[in-house]
């Protein structure tokens, strides 16, 4: 009996491979698929699917062994994937590229091999596809069947890869989405009540999740405490140091009776124990005692926040120190004003003022002052919305590169 031609044996093994590769989902035996339509097209006796680590080269696919790894240069096939080219070897014995360690380990007799390369769409040598002894040896047109099985394999593993990254996106924005509402519930819905104080804040993110913060606070002694605080960065990293920074203030404010600078230095001390370099957190905070109606404060680098009474100037209240966890053993100072009945304090983050426009232009301090200016009679809620809604119309779609945070604090009117 004459043998099938080529031609039609070519054509046998495509309509015999061609419905299962079109059914087959699963990525490994895709692979495995596509290794026996890599041999049997070619007509060899085994075939062999190569991939490349940092170090090595390993089997995914091995007819008739289990999985091989050898050293990335090593042999045939690191031939192959360090040049890119095709390697079609009959001899193998007398070839010094052939590695018989492979042979000795498994028992079998590599004769002749064809190896090519597994390229990604990008062009990108990702391992190779070789196959063992064809009865005959193997021929150029061989070269040709085995790029194009190759070609395959190389997809099929660039879609597994995609997968696992689509996957992976999909786990971390469940993550950052879970992230978003536990921190959004570490900030405060609603201010504690306080005779003779009204209070809102709001903070909207650049990121998921950011380093911005805010806090009002009934202290032990009957003050009412407000903060405010920007970590430096943005994203997970500074969501988590917000967090940690944010208990630790909690903790000190409700349990403590300590004097505000006090207080800040020894967050300083805790943010450098705990937080590498160059994490550092700016931070405002003040307490407002009803006794004697002032509002003493520390500021730690931050942007100093306005104090706007009717018929004054706005009031910047600046000086205390340097931001928390950016030097050790500091000292800060704390500072008294007054607050008049019918004055708003309003504290922010760099995110409002430093908004920009398509055309590379800041709302800029003038800006930010004015519009306080003209809200500030509008009660806390209201002046927070409208001093965020400013930022962002300003803006007029340009990307937010920055956490915006504001808070604002009205002392009653007591005419």
């Amino acid at each position: 009996m004459n043998p099938m031609p080529a031609v039609e044996r070519i054509s046998s093994v495509l309509l015999r491979y061609a419905g299962p590769v079109g059914l087959q989902h699963d990525p490994a035996e895709f692979v495995a698929l596509i290794a026996g339509l890599m041999r049997d097209i070619t007509g060899g006796d085994r075939a062999s699917i190569w991939l490349r680590d940092e170090a090595s080269l390993y089997t995914r696919v091995a007819h008739g062994a289990g999985e091989i790894r050898v050293p990335l240069a090593s042999g045939l096939v690191g031939a192959c994937v360090a040049s890119g080219e095709p390697v079609l070897v009959n001899d193998a014995r007398n070839d010094p590229r052939f590695d018989a360690s492979v042979d000795r380990s498994t028992g079998y007799v590599t004769r002749s091999l064809l190896t090519v390369p597994m390229r990604t769409s990008s062009g990108e040598v990702i391992g190779a596809c070789q196959i063992l002894n064809k009865p005959g040896g193997f021929q150029e047109e061989d070269i040709g069947l085995a790029l194009f099985a190759a070609s395959y394999s190389a997809t099929a593993f660039e879609t597994q890869g995609l997968r696992r990254q689509a996957e992976s996106a999909r786990r971390l924005a469940r993550d950052l989405e879970i992230a978003r509402a536990v921190q959004q519930r570490l900030l405060p819905a609603n201010p504690p009540d306080f005779p003779g104080l009204e209070a809102a804040g709001a903070c909207h993110p650049a990121l998921d999740v950011g380093g911005d913060f805010y806090n009002f606070i009934r202290r032990p002694d009957g003050r009412f405490a407000i903060v405010m605080g920007d970590i430096a960065g943005k994203g997970v990293a500074a969501s988590l140091l917000m967090a940690s920074l944010h208990a630790s203030l909690n903790a000190l404010l409700t349990r403590d009776k300590l004097p505000l600078a006090t207080l800040v230095a020894a967050l300083n001390a805790h943010f450098r124990e705990h937080a590498e370099p160059p994490h550092y957190s700016t931070l405002f905070l003040a307490e407002f005692d009803p006794d004697d109606g002032l509002l003493r404060y520390v500021n730690a680098g931050h942007l100093a926040p306005l104090l706007a009474s009717a018929g004054a100037p706005l009031a910047a209240l600046d000086g205390g120190g340097p931001p928390v966890g950016l030097l050790p053993r500091m000292v800060y100072r704390e500072t008294a004003v007054e607050f008049p009945p019918g004055a708003t304090l309003f504290a922010f983050t760099d995110g409002l003022p430093e908004s920009i426009d398509t055309a590379g232009e800041e709302w800029g301090d003038e800006r930010l002052a004015a519009s306080l200016r003209e809200n500030a009679p509008l009660g806390p809620r209201k002046v927070v919305e409208a001093m965020l809604a400013e930022a962002h119309s300003f803006a007029a779609g340009a990307p937010q590169h920055d956490d915006m945070t504001a808070l604002a604090v009205r002392r009653a009117d007591q005419s």
